[in-house]
């Protein structure tokens, strides 16, 4: 629910592992002015123990080409 700020605490996905600090600045910024993008940009963000989502999942336009 990328509309709803107070769900998503960086700081706590940072004490966890989830997200790298320098990344934190930047997604605060981008918070305050789209909540859609931001959601997005933590998704691409986030990683465990060096895994990621896959690039694959953002990537939509094959779902629009014919």
């Amino acid at each position: 629910l990328p509309g709803i700020i107070p769900l998503i605490s960086l700081p706590k996905l940072e004490r966890e592992g989830l997200l790298p600090k320098e990344a934190i600045a930047d997604l605060n910024l981008l918070r305050a002015h789209n909540s859609i993008l931001f959601d997005f940009a933590v998704k691409r963000a986030l990683n465990w123990q060096g895994k990621k989502l896959a690039p694959r999942i953002f990537a939509s336009r094959r779902l629009f080409e014919t």
